[in-house]
Protein backbone atom coordinates (compact mmCIF):
# COMPACT_ATOMS: atom_id res chain seq x y z
CA UNK A 1 0.00 0.00 0.00
CA UNK A 2 2.52 2.11 1.08
CA UNK A 3 4.47 1.82 -2.40
CA UNK A 4 0.69 3.17 -4.17
CA UNK A 5 0.74 5.80 -1.96
CA UNK A 6 4.75 7.06 -2.83
CA UNK A 7 4.16 6.80 -6.21
CA UNK A 8 1.01 8.85 -6.13
CA UNK A 9 2.63 11.64 -5.45
CA UNK A 10 6.02 11.78 -6.76
CA UNK A 11 3.79 11.10 -10.24
CA UNK A 12 1.43 13.92 -8.59
CA UNK A 13 4.97 16.63 -8.26
CA UNK A 14 6.47 14.94 -11.65
CA UNK A 15 3.53 15.73 -13.69
CA UNK A 16 3.51 19.67 -12.99
CA UNK A 17 6.97 19.94 -14.57
CA UNK A 18 5.38 19.93 -17.82
CA UNK A 19 2.93 22.99 -16.80
CA UNK A 20 6.44 24.72 -15.33
CA UNK A 21 8.29 24.72 -18.70
CA UNK A 22 5.06 25.83 -20.81
CA UNK A 23 5.25 28.78 -18.27
CA UNK A 24 8.10 29.23 -18.62
CA UNK A 25 8.36 29.79 -22.81
CA UNK A 26 5.31 31.71 -22.37
CA UNK A 27 7.05 34.24 -19.89
CA UNK A 28 11.24 33.56 -20.88
CA UNK A 29 11.63 33.37 -17.75
CA UNK A 30 9.35 29.16 -1.51
CA UNK A 31 9.98 26.11 6.60
CA UNK A 32 10.72 25.54 8.99
CA UNK A 33 11.21 29.75 9.49
CA UNK A 34 12.79 32.54 7.82
CA UNK A 35 10.16 32.87 5.05
CA UNK A 36 8.07 34.53 7.95
CA UNK A 37 9.74 37.76 8.17
CA UNK A 38 8.53 38.39 4.35
CA UNK A 39 7.48 41.32 3.87
CA UNK A 40 5.73 43.21 0.84
CA UNK A 41 8.21 44.81 -1.66
CA UNK A 42 7.02 48.23 -2.50
CA UNK A 43 7.92 48.36 -6.68
CA UNK A 44 10.86 50.27 -8.06
CA UNK A 45 10.69 52.45 -11.19
CA UNK A 46 14.25 52.81 -13.07
CA UNK A 47 14.53 55.06 -16.18
CA UNK A 48 17.33 54.45 -19.16
CA UNK A 49 19.66 58.13 -19.62
CA UNK A 50 18.66 60.15 -22.43
CA UNK A 51 18.66 64.25 -22.40
CA UNK A 52 14.85 64.46 -22.00
CA UNK A 53 15.29 62.60 -18.42
CA UNK A 54 15.10 64.41 -15.43
CA UNK A 55 19.03 64.69 -14.40
CA UNK A 56 17.85 63.82 -10.83
CA UNK A 57 16.89 60.34 -12.06
CA UNK A 58 19.22 59.38 -14.79
CA UNK A 59 21.14 56.04 -14.83
CA UNK A 60 23.03 54.57 -17.13
CA UNK A 61 21.63 51.78 -19.48
CA UNK A 62 23.85 49.28 -18.01
CA UNK A 63 22.00 50.27 -15.00
CA UNK A 64 18.76 49.79 -16.25
CA UNK A 65 19.64 46.47 -17.78
CA UNK A 66 20.82 45.08 -14.56
CA UNK A 67 18.40 46.21 -12.02
CA UNK A 68 15.12 45.77 -14.87
CA UNK A 69 12.30 42.88 -13.67
CA UNK A 70 12.28 39.51 -15.22
CA UNK A 71 9.22 37.38 -15.29
CA UNK A 72 11.18 34.44 -13.92
CA UNK A 73 13.11 33.94 -10.51
CA UNK A 74 15.60 31.90 -9.73
CA UNK A 75 16.27 31.87 -5.95
CA UNK A 76 17.94 29.28 -3.39
CA UNK A 77 19.54 29.40 0.18
CA UNK A 78 21.74 27.42 2.02
CA UNK A 79 20.93 27.20 5.73
CA UNK A 80 22.41 25.50 8.55
CA UNK A 81 20.04 24.89 11.99
CA UNK A 82 22.12 23.94 15.64
CA UNK A 83 20.01 23.50 18.52
CA UNK A 84 20.47 22.16 21.84
CA UNK A 85 17.57 20.28 23.94
CA UNK A 86 17.53 20.63 27.77
CA UNK A 87 17.09 17.66 29.83
CA UNK A 88 13.76 16.86 31.56
CA UNK A 89 11.90 14.04 34.15
CA UNK A 90 9.52 13.54 31.11
CA UNK A 91 6.05 12.52 32.25
CA UNK A 92 6.56 13.45 35.49
CA UNK A 93 3.52 16.20 37.41
CA UNK A 94 5.07 19.10 38.94
CA UNK A 95 1.64 19.75 40.43
CA UNK A 96 2.00 23.46 39.41
CA UNK A 97 2.18 23.16 35.40
CA UNK A 98 5.55 23.84 35.60
CA UNK A 99 8.29 21.42 35.72
CA UNK A 100 11.94 22.76 35.96
CA UNK A 101 15.00 21.06 33.57
CA UNK A 102 16.68 18.68 35.49
CA UNK A 103 19.64 16.27 34.96
CA UNK A 104 18.96 14.03 37.69
CA UNK A 105 18.08 10.60 37.10
CA UNK A 106 14.83 8.69 38.27
CA UNK A 107 14.79 5.31 38.83
CA UNK A 108 11.55 3.30 38.34
CA UNK A 109 12.61 -0.36 37.74
CA UNK A 110 12.83 -1.79 41.17
CA UNK A 111 9.92 -4.61 40.92
CA UNK A 112 7.92 -3.39 43.99
CA UNK A 113 8.14 0.27 42.70
CA UNK A 114 5.09 1.87 43.76
CA UNK A 115 5.51 4.23 40.11
CA UNK A 116 4.96 1.02 37.31
CA UNK A 117 2.10 -1.15 37.00
CA UNK A 118 2.11 -4.81 38.39
CA UNK A 119 4.60 -6.68 36.23
CA UNK A 120 5.73 -4.02 33.99
CA UNK A 121 9.48 -3.79 33.87
CA UNK A 122 9.62 -0.23 34.74
CA UNK A 123 11.55 2.67 33.05
CA UNK A 124 14.47 5.09 34.30
CA UNK A 125 13.50 9.08 33.66
CA UNK A 126 15.98 11.65 32.62
CA UNK A 127 19.83 11.55 33.37
CA UNK A 128 21.34 12.33 30.27
CA UNK A 129 22.80 15.64 29.19
CA UNK A 130 19.99 16.42 26.97
CA UNK A 131 20.67 16.16 22.88
CA UNK A 132 22.09 18.52 20.41
CA UNK A 133 20.25 18.58 16.49
CA UNK A 134 22.04 20.03 13.92
CA UNK A 135 20.84 20.11 9.92
CA UNK A 136 21.93 21.26 6.95
CA UNK A 137 19.15 22.61 4.12
CA UNK A 138 19.37 23.40 0.83
CA UNK A 139 16.44 25.05 -1.33
CA UNK A 140 16.06 25.86 -4.54
CA UNK A 141 12.99 28.01 -5.95
CA UNK A 142 11.90 28.95 -9.31
CA UNK A 143 8.84 31.51 -9.50
CA UNK A 144 6.68 32.28 -12.12
CA UNK A 145 4.06 35.50 -12.30
CA UNK A 146 0.53 33.60 -12.28
CA UNK A 147 -3.11 35.49 -12.29
CA UNK A 148 -1.26 38.61 -11.79
CA UNK A 149 -3.60 41.95 -12.59
CA UNK A 150 -2.93 45.56 -12.36
CA UNK A 151 -3.47 46.54 -8.74
CA UNK A 152 -1.51 46.39 -5.45
CA UNK A 153 -2.57 43.60 -4.30
CA UNK A 154 -2.06 41.32 -7.18
CA UNK A 155 0.37 42.72 -9.47
CA UNK A 156 2.73 40.37 -8.18
CA UNK A 157 0.96 37.14 -7.64
CA UNK A 158 3.51 34.17 -8.39
CA UNK A 159 3.95 30.56 -8.43
CA UNK A 160 6.91 29.33 -7.00
CA UNK A 161 8.43 25.44 -7.41
CA UNK A 162 10.77 24.09 -4.90
CA UNK A 163 13.10 21.50 -4.42
CA UNK A 164 14.69 20.61 -1.04
CA UNK A 165 17.32 18.99 0.40
CA UNK A 166 17.84 18.08 4.27
CA UNK A 167 21.22 16.55 5.48
CA UNK A 168 22.03 15.80 9.53
CA UNK A 169 24.44 13.36 10.84
CA UNK A 170 21.93 10.74 10.98
CA UNK A 171 19.37 11.14 8.37
CA UNK A 172 18.61 13.00 4.56
CA UNK A 173 15.63 14.16 3.24
CA UNK A 174 14.60 15.58 -0.31
CA UNK A 175 11.34 16.64 -2.04
CA UNK A 176 9.64 19.25 -3.93
CA UNK A 177 7.01 21.74 -3.14
CA UNK A 178 4.37 23.99 -5.09
CA UNK A 179 3.77 27.44 -3.57
CA UNK A 180 0.56 29.51 -4.76
CA UNK A 181 0.64 33.49 -4.25
CA UNK A 182 -3.00 34.40 -5.14
CA UNK A 183 -2.89 37.95 -3.57
CA UNK A 184 -0.14 39.46 -1.49
CA UNK A 185 -1.61 38.77 1.87
CA UNK A 186 -1.81 34.87 1.39
CA UNK A 187 -0.24 31.46 0.08
CA UNK A 188 -1.16 28.21 -0.52
CA UNK A 189 1.43 25.13 -0.15
CA UNK A 190 1.57 21.83 -0.90
CA UNK A 191 4.63 19.48 -0.83
CA UNK A 192 6.20 16.67 0.30
CA UNK A 193 9.88 15.31 1.74
CA UNK A 194 11.07 11.54 1.22
CA UNK A 195 13.77 10.62 4.21
CA UNK A 196 16.18 7.70 5.36
CA UNK A 197 17.91 7.37 8.76
CA UNK A 198 20.55 5.55 9.78
CA UNK A 199 22.47 4.33 13.05
CA UNK A 200 26.31 5.41 13.80
CA UNK A 201 25.87 4.36 17.45
CA UNK A 202 23.90 2.64 19.93
CA UNK A 203 22.81 6.51 20.91
CA UNK A 204 22.94 8.59 17.63
CA UNK A 205 20.59 7.13 15.04
CA UNK A 206 18.25 8.32 13.01
CA UNK A 207 15.57 6.13 12.91
CA UNK A 208 14.22 3.47 15.11
CA UNK A 209 10.98 0.90 16.51
CA UNK A 210 9.68 1.52 19.68
CA UNK A 211 8.79 -1.77 20.62
CA UNK A 212 6.61 -1.68 24.24
CA UNK A 213 8.68 0.83 25.19
CA UNK A 214 12.33 -0.03 23.76
CA UNK A 215 13.66 1.79 21.16
CA UNK A 216 15.23 -0.62 18.82
CA UNK A 217 17.44 1.86 16.71
CA UNK A 218 18.01 0.56 13.25
CA UNK A 219 20.82 0.32 11.48
CA UNK A 220 19.19 1.74 8.31
CA UNK A 221 15.65 2.22 7.37
CA UNK A 222 12.91 3.99 5.61
CA UNK A 223 11.46 5.63 3.52
CA UNK A 224 9.95 8.40 5.86
CA UNK A 225 7.59 10.41 4.13
CA UNK A 226 6.31 13.81 4.89
CA UNK A 227 3.33 15.42 3.04
CA UNK A 228 1.62 18.74 3.88
CA UNK A 229 -0.94 21.27 2.51
CA UNK A 230 -1.25 24.31 4.17
CA UNK A 231 -2.26 27.91 3.73
CA UNK A 232 -0.55 30.91 5.16
CA UNK A 233 -2.05 34.87 6.18
CA UNK A 234 0.96 37.53 6.41
CA UNK A 235 0.69 41.08 6.50
CA UNK A 236 3.21 44.02 7.71
CA UNK A 237 1.12 46.53 8.64
CA UNK A 238 3.61 49.13 7.49
CA UNK A 239 2.45 48.98 3.74
CA UNK A 240 -1.08 49.56 4.19
CA UNK A 241 -0.24 53.02 6.14
CA UNK A 242 1.37 56.24 4.58
CA UNK A 243 4.61 56.00 3.16
CA UNK A 244 5.91 58.50 5.66
CA UNK A 245 5.19 56.42 9.14
CA UNK A 246 6.33 53.26 7.41
CA UNK A 247 9.71 53.21 8.80
CA UNK A 248 8.64 52.43 11.92
CA UNK A 249 5.42 50.53 11.75
CA UNK A 250 6.46 47.35 10.49
CA UNK A 251 4.24 45.25 12.59
CA UNK A 252 3.99 41.48 11.01
CA UNK A 253 1.52 39.43 11.79
CA UNK A 254 1.45 35.54 10.24
CA UNK A 255 -0.74 32.37 10.63
CA UNK A 256 -0.22 29.24 8.89
CA UNK A 257 -2.96 26.29 9.50
CA UNK A 258 -1.29 23.32 8.00
CA UNK A 259 -2.32 19.32 7.26
CA UNK A 260 0.18 17.02 7.32
CA UNK A 261 0.36 12.99 6.51
CA UNK A 262 3.43 11.81 7.82
CA UNK A 263 4.55 7.86 8.34
CA UNK A 264 7.33 5.75 8.14
CA UNK A 265 6.40 3.86 5.03
CA UNK A 266 7.06 -0.13 5.73
CA UNK A 267 5.57 -0.43 9.00
CA UNK A 268 1.65 -0.60 10.11
CA UNK A 269 0.60 3.03 10.99
CA UNK A 270 -0.01 1.91 14.75
CA UNK A 271 3.63 0.58 15.57
CA UNK A 272 5.12 3.77 17.22
CA UNK A 273 8.58 4.98 16.20
CA UNK A 274 11.37 7.30 16.03
CA UNK A 275 12.58 9.43 13.49
CA UNK A 276 15.11 12.37 13.92
CA UNK A 277 14.67 14.20 17.34
CA UNK A 278 11.70 12.81 18.90
CA UNK A 279 11.99 10.50 21.43
CA UNK A 280 10.12 7.57 19.82
CA UNK A 281 6.58 8.09 20.46
CA UNK A 282 5.01 9.37 16.67
CA UNK A 283 2.40 7.06 14.85
CA UNK A 284 2.14 7.44 11.63
CA UNK A 285 -1.02 9.02 9.93
CA UNK A 286 -2.75 12.63 9.03
CA UNK A 287 -1.84 15.34 11.69
CA UNK A 288 -2.64 19.35 12.56
CA UNK A 289 -0.35 21.89 12.58
CA UNK A 290 -0.65 25.52 12.82
CA UNK A 291 2.29 28.30 13.09
CA UNK A 292 1.74 32.22 14.26
CA UNK A 293 3.99 34.86 15.01
CA UNK A 294 3.76 38.64 16.29
CA UNK A 295 6.68 40.25 15.40
CA UNK A 296 8.27 44.02 14.77
CA UNK A 297 11.09 44.71 12.10
CA UNK A 298 13.24 47.82 12.04
CA UNK A 299 15.06 48.30 8.93
CA UNK A 300 18.79 50.07 10.06
CA UNK A 301 19.61 50.08 6.30
CA UNK A 302 17.21 48.86 3.39
CA UNK A 303 18.80 47.39 -0.17
CA UNK A 304 16.13 45.58 -1.81
CA UNK A 305 17.89 47.14 -5.17
CA UNK A 306 18.19 43.55 -7.25
CA UNK A 307 15.44 41.98 -5.85
CA UNK A 308 13.81 41.89 -9.81
CA UNK A 309 16.33 40.04 -11.09
CA UNK A 310 16.34 36.75 -12.45
CA UNK A 311 19.15 35.84 -10.42
CA UNK A 312 20.43 37.65 -7.29
CA UNK A 313 23.70 38.98 -8.88
CA UNK A 314 24.33 41.76 -6.21
CA UNK A 315 25.20 41.24 -2.26
CA UNK A 316 22.76 43.58 -0.45
CA UNK A 317 23.53 45.78 2.32
CA UNK A 318 20.88 45.40 4.34
CA UNK A 319 20.73 45.48 7.90
CA UNK A 320 17.46 44.70 9.47
CA UNK A 321 16.63 43.11 13.06
CA UNK A 322 13.17 41.09 13.59
CA UNK A 323 11.68 40.37 17.18
CA UNK A 324 8.82 38.27 17.16
CA UNK A 325 6.76 35.84 19.48
CA UNK A 326 6.49 32.13 18.06
CA UNK A 327 3.29 30.21 18.79
CA UNK A 328 3.08 26.66 17.01
CA UNK A 329 0.79 23.91 17.40
CA UNK A 330 4.14 20.65 17.27
CA UNK A 331 1.08 18.67 15.95
CA UNK A 332 -2.24 17.03 16.71
CA UNK A 333 -2.75 13.46 16.05
CA UNK A 334 -6.13 13.25 13.21
CA UNK A 335 -5.43 9.38 13.16
CA UNK A 336 -4.77 8.43 16.11
CA UNK A 337 -7.45 10.97 17.50
CA UNK A 338 -9.59 8.34 19.61
CA UNK A 339 -6.71 5.45 20.64
CA UNK A 340 -6.88 6.74 24.16
CA UNK A 341 -7.67 9.92 24.88
CA UNK A 342 -6.86 12.31 27.75
CA UNK A 343 -10.05 11.71 29.76
CA UNK A 344 -9.46 7.65 30.50
CA UNK A 345 -5.76 7.12 28.75
CA UNK A 346 -2.36 7.74 27.61
CA UNK A 347 -3.48 11.39 25.87
CA UNK A 348 -4.08 10.28 21.67
CA UNK A 349 -5.74 13.70 21.56
CA UNK A 350 -3.23 15.54 23.15
CA UNK A 351 -2.25 18.93 21.50
CA UNK A 352 1.62 19.54 21.48
CA UNK A 353 2.08 23.59 21.30
CA UNK A 354 5.88 25.06 20.98
CA UNK A 355 6.44 29.01 22.28
CA UNK A 356 8.96 31.73 22.71
CA UNK A 357 11.15 34.06 20.95
CA UNK A 358 13.18 34.90 18.13
CA UNK A 359 15.52 37.46 16.88
CA UNK A 360 16.45 37.11 13.39
CA UNK A 361 19.23 39.92 12.06
CA UNK A 362 19.11 40.28 7.97
CA UNK A 363 22.83 41.00 7.05
CA UNK A 364 24.94 42.40 4.13
CA UNK A 365 25.79 39.85 1.38
CA UNK A 366 22.47 38.01 1.76
CA UNK A 367 23.35 36.45 5.05
CA UNK A 368 20.80 36.08 7.94
CA UNK A 369 21.00 34.46 11.42
CA UNK A 370 18.43 33.67 14.17
CA UNK A 371 18.30 33.00 17.73
CA UNK A 372 16.05 31.45 19.10
CA UNK A 373 14.02 29.85 22.59
CA UNK A 374 11.35 27.65 23.08
CA UNK A 375 9.27 26.38 25.49
CA UNK A 376 6.92 23.72 25.29
CA UNK A 377 3.65 21.51 26.97
CA UNK A 378 3.81 17.60 27.64
CA UNK A 379 1.70 15.00 29.12
CA UNK A 380 1.88 14.46 33.17
CA UNK A 381 0.77 10.91 33.55
CA UNK A 382 -0.36 9.55 37.21
CA UNK A 383 1.88 8.81 39.81
CA UNK A 384 1.05 5.31 39.56
CA UNK A 385 1.88 4.60 35.64
CA UNK A 386 4.64 7.38 34.94
CA UNK A 387 7.04 4.30 35.46
CA UNK A 388 5.65 2.25 32.84
CA UNK A 389 7.72 1.46 30.13
CA UNK A 390 5.17 2.10 27.49
CA UNK A 391 3.89 5.16 27.06
CA UNK A 392 0.35 3.46 25.61
CA UNK A 393 1.03 1.94 29.36
CA UNK A 394 0.49 5.03 31.00
CA UNK A 395 -2.62 7.63 32.69
CA UNK A 396 -2.60 10.90 31.47
CA UNK A 397 -3.37 13.36 34.39
CA UNK A 398 -2.81 16.44 33.49
CA UNK A 399 -0.23 18.77 31.34
CA UNK A 400 2.74 20.93 32.07
CA UNK A 401 5.30 23.32 30.96
CA UNK A 402 9.32 23.55 30.15
CA UNK A 403 12.20 25.02 28.94
CA UNK A 404 12.64 22.78 25.70
CA UNK A 405 15.23 24.04 23.24
CA UNK A 406 17.70 27.10 22.29
CA UNK A 407 19.58 27.16 19.00
CA UNK A 408 20.74 29.31 16.28
CA UNK A 409 19.68 28.94 12.77
CA UNK A 410 21.81 30.41 10.00
CA UNK A 411 22.18 31.20 6.32
CA UNK A 412 23.01 32.53 2.75
CA UNK A 413 20.56 33.50 0.27
CA UNK A 414 21.46 33.56 -3.49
Amino acid sequence: MYKSILFFFISFYLSLVPLFSTSLLHTLTIENMTAHFNHFQPSKRYRINDSTADTSEKITFREWANSKKYFMKFRGTVSFVWDYMLEHQDGVNPGNHFLPNNYTELDYTDKNDSHHSTGDPGRKIGGTWGGMQAKLYLHYHFIAPFLTANNPLMKDNNIKFSFYGELSPVTMNFGMGVTLTPVAFLTFQSGFLLGNGWKLTDTLAGLGLNNNGIIERQKHAGPHLQLWFSSTFQIDLAFILPEKIRRWTHVVVLATPMLKYQALLNIDEDQPYMYEECPGEQLGGWRFLAEFLLGYRFYIIEDDIGEDQMFIKMRHNNFIITTGMYVWIDYLNLTHFNDSPMSNGWGSDFTYINFGPAVQFDLPNNIWFKLFFFFRNDRAYTSETVGNLDFRDRIYEDYYIFFRWFGIFAGWNF
